[in-house]
């Protein structure tokens, strides 16, 4: 007797004739015959085979599953498993992720069907078929200037005229293929007085705002937001407004689109891990319902407005944003993940050989219950759109490819919680050539984002409206990129390959979904014994405040009889447990359905598997079976499905794929034109295409000839080798550029004339390679990896885990006098921008209260070089060595906010003479998530903390006397020289460390836990001292410094301080693009920006309501009867007032002082260039050493410019 299995065989073998490819094989039976069918890859069938009749049906099941070869670093190759099969338009997938910017044409043949307008050229978005593309709508495109405060102090009017003025329409105009819309909304979600704190024009200061009268909308009151306050109506108010605004919003956006768009507001109403203390309760992300009844023109919960432009429109709010939109956005990022602290050593912190990538990161993280995580995740949003909204709308789930969060749980060997770290990814071969960009986050494994597809994919049958949307892995601008070309992406791309091999897994079950019933919560016995019990993905999860609990494997069904009576049954499910580990389930339909008959189903490791069993028509009270046997050749830790096939060398048309390429790696002198080398090798190594793509450069031959930029550097470039019927084969070539010296364009901008540094990165010496290993720890954490400068006068070390920043400065053989008890002590830059706090405001990382809130109150967005509150270092991304310097690139961390590296690059030359460490530094920023012009404000630059015996801030008052500083309170005083020094003891001979900056003429002291014993490095008891400067930071500006640092007695200090030039140290300056501003700042006013204008810097006033302008010149320690007249080159328009007060003062008086010591002089309002003399002598008080000038203009309006070229002690240009 023939025994007929429904187990489902995978052949990889071609059926010759036909253009699909044949995915699998399965039997079954019309009710008398029993037949095997070939299944292709579009979904069609073909009978290839009658069995005998005497053939017995047996109850099995079984499992398809595409082998995945998973690919080199920097490879995505999700066309092997296999093209042009059928994908249901009900359920889509989006991923701004198209490395080499593949059409949609290109990705729709692998499964991507909906395509973002970021992942596509504009000629594609102008193309795009209907229906086809999807708009992600970021706030300030839509709020303009009512986002943050306005969006909720304006009426609902004026929030109208915004928003239909700003709103795209969808399916028509520019964008004629987009029919889903999602909003991204940051800044305006909540209202209360905490977030006005006056740090940038979206949320300006309470005082200035307090007084502002609105109409309330919860209650037709009018009120100032002070009585909101004092009364506490922020909640109820703001969540009518949030409701009746976002409300309107979507239904305008509706109005302006074809009809059958399809909108979300952006976010869940449910958005963490699923939690049984949650599931009690109905609370929900941002609640609110509309109310109209006391805006103006309403008729019910209709309101007409007025259009603008002419025209009304009607509208009827009701309900919220989640019950007005079409579909929700699955909205939840996981945060953070676990390793055993072995395996955290060995991959971040000693990174030994072979494990410093994602393939076996991925096969150390500690397993998570995935199935049970994404099944409760949308329970939960599906329970709780039944309980407020009454009815349940698809869910398009949102995910990122990497861990939103950097935290790290670390394990002992007994499964024991030890501690929680933070770190990004660490290893040499991500770090070089990372520049403006945050340090790489880690990638979640594949296995997750299967899973999570998986269960997604299952939940949606073909109910129209869901869909995955996978968001982008970087910078937005990245996603088209070549994977060569982006330093960030020399990876290991397997996690989103996963999400591909998962919608391939399902693809036979495209057109059977419909018609199709889901069981959500099926009946299990748990390991096939006991009662049989029904619980959904939030009890198999078992996290209840807090506490884990006993997890239990998730399932979930689905049956649809078929023509004959059979009824086919998929069965979903997976369990937190171990990579090999087995266990064995039994599955039946609750309420004695599908005939009672029960599913014996085996689960091997955690991820998401699906099942399917054809139970015979009449069958009932059976016991169907899948257990089939593991084969680890097919199995691989941190992965999903069938893993491990050699990709096949035979392309989808049979032809011959059997090719490879090599590069070479070329190092070239500046302006020097190389040869690009593609070389092939294999039986098919013929017939081939090239494309070379890298920085401002593409060819089309095998060996193209190319001249690269003349800027020093490391550059990718890419080829891919194509043949017809074949994958691409892609390979890297990595060009070294040599010998561009300091006069290339990378350093044309704010370097001032005077600074002869070459600020190129070093090409001589040892290159990523760390040569001391610090085993020490500090806060459970090795020091690591350090470079030791030192000669016999001082000794210097640089700490990677310390931001790549001087972390020990001593005489050889003594102590160091740095402190380091914290990520914001030792040595380096430290810089207050304004604006909020945190880089990203939507990411809402944890800030430290006692530092900052959210809205920028305290340090606010405050970069530092060594790292932040959280002890999380600042991610070192480059280094060069030699005996006598070292240089290193770092991004500067945010310092009150948890693991938020901030957009400025910092790149440090260190070199040592002597008992004197010089140190330049260069800043690149790169804020485009915030280009807001924020006033001056006082920078450590740098900061010098050192250890509690070095109490005393040594340096020269207005007089030249040496004075010692001591238990101040930090705020900054005037020095008569440019340096200080940190000492034990207020004498000329105590020894310490000096500190000497070009025009640095402020300092200040503190003492932390005063304790002159605790001496040692890590000790809480330390002395700040500090180089302060005032800055404005544009939010793309490039700025350069140069700091040196001494050990020695306090006269040895003075002396050799007073040994260098300071060309900082006058009024003479010449504004363009090349010097910048330097030092000069403002009160009350902002320029053009960066780069400064070559014809000088034109000023206008900030704040018209407080319409005055201050320009400040650069402190200095100038003898006043060396500057008898300072000279200023101007223009001002007509409106600009002619009295112009100028004040000024020396060292050592106070700031009221100084601003009673001015007088006035007239400026010449014509719009025609003029110079203005400035007899500063003539001010009471201009003796001594002079400190301060400034001028004040009054009265200022707001269209009136002052437009300076420079300015000068002496009648002429400084710089002709």
């Amino acid at each position: 007797m023939k025994s007929l299995l429904t187990f489902l065989f995978l052949f990889a073998s071609l059926l010759a004739g036909f253009g699909q490819t044949i995915e699998y094989y399965k039997a079954g039976t019309d009710g008398t015959t029993q037949k095997v069918y070939a299944i292709y890859s579009d979904g069609s069938q073909k009978l290839v085979s009658t069995l005998p009749s005497d053939a017995v049906f047996a109850r099995k099941g079984g499992i398809v599953r595409l082998p995945y070869a998973p690919e080199p670093k920097r490879v995505f190759n999700p066309q092997q498993f296999g093209l042009n099969k059928y994908f249901s338009d009900n359920f889509r997938l989006s991923m701004d992720y198209n490395p080499g910017g593949l059409s949609p044409t290109q990705r729709k043949a692998f499964g991507v069907n909906l395509f973002n307008f970021w992942s596509i050229s504009d000629t594609e978005k102008a193309n795009a078929p209907p229906g086809s593309g999807m708009l992600y709508l970021t706030e300030s495109g839509v709020h303009g200037s009512l986002e943050g405060a306005g969006f909720f102090e304006s009426d609902l009017q004026t929030y109208y005229n915004q928003i239909w003025n700003a709103l795209p329409g969808a399916g028509n105009g520019a964008n004629p293929g987009a029919k889903y819309v999602i909003f991204n909304i940051e800044v305006s979600n909540d209202w209360s007085r905490g977030y006005y704190a006056g740090n940038d024009s979206k949320w300006p200061s309470w005082e200035s705002r307090k007084d502002k009268r609105i109409i309330c909308e919860s209650d037709g009151v009018e009120r100032s937001l002070e009585q909101i306050d004092q009364q506490n109506l922020w909640s109820v108010e703001a969540s009518v407004r949030r409701a009746n605004r976002l409300v309107l919003l979507l239904k305008v956006l509706k109005e302006k689109s074809a009809p059958g768009t399809l909108v979300s507001y952006g976010a869940s109403m449910h958005q963490a891990l699923p939690r049984k203390d949650f599931a009690t309760n109905n609370n929900y992300f941002l609640p609110g319902t509309c109310n109209v009844n006391f805006i103006p023109g309403h008729s019910g919960n209709t309101v007409t407005l007025n259009k603008p432009g002419g025209g009304t429109g009607t509208y009827t709010l009701t309900g919220n944003q989640y019950s007005n939109e079409d579909f929700m956005t699955g909205y939840y990022y996981l945060f953070d993940k676990d390793l055993a602290q072995s395996d955290y050593n060995d991959i971040f912190v000693n990174k030994v050989a072979g494990k410093t990538n994602y393939p076996y990161l991925w096969s150390k993280l500690l397993i998570r219950h995935v199935v049970a995580d994404e099944k409760g995740y949308i329970q939960e949003n599906r329970r709780l759109m039944q309980a407020v909204l009454g009815s349940k709308h698809p869910i398009m789930r949102m995910q990122e490819p990497q861990f939103e969060g950097d935290g790290i749980g670390l394990y002992d060997a007994n499964g024991n919680f030890t501690s929680y770290v933070q770190s990004r990814i660490t290893w040499d071969s991500l770090q070089t050539n990372i520049t403006g960009e945050e340090p790489p986050k880690v990638h979640q494994p594949p296995y997750m984002n299967y899973s999570r597809f998986m269960v997604t994919r299952f939940f949606a049958g073909d109910e129209p409206g869901w869909g995955y949307y996978v968001f982008p892995p970087g910078n937005p601008n990245w996603v088209r990129l070549p994977l060569a070309s982006v330093p960030q992406f020399n990876h290991h791309w397997h996690g989103m390959t996963a999400i591909i091999q998962a919608r391939h897994d399902l693809q036979p079950y495209e057109k059977w979904f419909a018609g199709s019933t889901l069981i959500e919560d099926p009946e299990v016995q748990i390991n096939a014994v006991g009662a049989f019990t029904a619980y959904n993905g939030v009890e198999a999860y078992n996290y209840d405040a807090g506490v884990q609990g006993v997890q239990k494997p998730a399932y979930m069904m689905r049956y649809k009889t078929q023509p004959n009576g059979d009824i086919r049954v998929l069965i979903l499910g997976g369990m937190n447990q171990d990579w090999t580990a087995e266990r064995v389930d039994i599955v039946r339909a609750p309420g004695g359905a599908l005939g009672g008959n029960k599913f014996k189903v085996k689960l091997i490791g955690p991820a998401a598997q699906v099942y399917e069993f054809v139970v015979k028509a009449g069958d009932s009270n059976q016991t169907y079976d899948a257990q089939p046997s593991r084969n680890p050749q097919w199995e691989k830790a941190g992965y999903a499905g069938r893993v491990g096939v050699v990709t096949s060398t035979t392309g989808s048309t049979g032809t011959s794929c059997d090719y490879s390429v090599t590069t070479n790696n070329i190092t070239l002198g500046c302006g020097v034109t190389g040869t690009l080398t593609a070389s092939v090798s294999g039986t098919a190594a013929s017939g081939l295409t090239y494309n070379w793509t890298g920085p401002g450069f593409s060819a089309s031959s095998q060996n193209p000839s190319f001249t690269p930029t003349n800027v020093n550097g490391v550059y990718s470039y890419t080829v891919s080798v194509s043949k017809s019927g074949c994958t691409p084969k892609t390979a890297v070539s990595n060009v070294t550029v040599s010998g561009c010296g300091s006069g290339n364009s990378s350093i044309a901008y704010n370097k001032p004339s005077f600074d002869t540094f070459d600020y190129s990165v070093p090409t001589a010496g040892t290159h990523n390679v760390w040569p001391f290993f610090d085993s020490r720890l500090h806060r459970n954490v090795p020091i690591g990896d350090k470079v030791v400068l030192e000669n016999g006068s001082i000794r210097v070390e640089i700490w990677k885990n310390f931001g790549g920043a001087v972390a020990h400065v001593s005489f050889p053989g003594g102590q160091n006098i740095v402190n380091q008890n914290d990520w914001g002590r030792g040595v380096g830059m430290t810089i207050y921008r304004g604006g909020r706090t945190r880089q990203i405001e939507s990411q809402n990382k944890e800030i430290q209260s006692q530092w900052a809130t959210a809205e920028g109150a305290g340090v606010g967005n405050n970069p530092i070089q060594i790292g932040d509150t959280f002890d999380n270092p600042a991610v070192v991304v480059d280094m060069w060595y030699t005996s006598t310097t070292c240089y290193t690139k770092s991004v500067m961390m945010n310092w009150a906010v948890r693991n938020d590296p901030t957009d400025v690059v910092l790149e440090q030359w260190v070199s040592i003479s002597g008992a004197v460490c010089d140190v330049h530094v260069k800043m690149t920023h790169n804020r485009v998530n915030d280009q807001t012009k924020y006033e001056a404000k006082s920078n450590e630059y740098p900061n010098t903390i050192v250890n509690a015996p070095y109490k005393y801030n040594a340096h020269v008052d207005g007089n030249g006397n040496i004075t010692y500083l001591t238990n101040w309170n930090q705020t900054p005083v005037s020095m008569g020289q440019n340096w200080y020094a940190m000492v034990p003891d207020a004498s000329p001979a105590s020894s310490g460390l000096g500190v000497w900056r070009a025009g640095c003429f402020q300092t200040s002291q503190n003492r932390y836990a005063p304790d002159d014993t605790a001496s040692d490095e890590f000790a809480n008891p330390a002395n700040y001292g500090v180089a302060n400067q005032s800055m404005i930071w544009d939010w793309n500006g490039t700025y350069y410094d140069n700091y040196k640092l001494m050990v020695g007695q306090v006269q040895q200090i003075k002396a050799w301080a007073n040994s260098l030039p300071d060309p900082r140290n006058t009024f003479k300056w010449k504004f363009n693009s090349r010097n910048g501003r330097g030092y000069y700042t403002y009160g009350n006013g902002i320029d053009t920006g960066y780069p400064t204008p070559d014809d000088g810097i034109e000023l206008q006033v900030k704040n018209p309501s407080t319409n005055f302008v201050d320009f400040h010149f650069p402190h200095v320690g100038l003898v006043a009867s060396s500057v008898s007249n300072v000279y200023v080159r101007y223009k001002a328009t007509s409106d600009w007032p002619s009295s112009l007060l100028v004040s000024g003062g020396r060292t050592g008086q106070t700031d009221i002082q100084i601003a009673g010591q001015n007088i006035t002089v007239n400026l010449t309002c014509d719009n025609a260039w003029h110079t203005l003399t400035i007899p500063v002598s003539t001010i009471s008080g201009w003796s001594g050493t002079i400190y301060d000038l400034h001028t004040t203009s009054f009265n200022v309006p707001s269209s009136a410019r002052l437009k300076i070229g420079w300015v000068n002690t002496a009648n002429t240009d400084p710089e002709p």
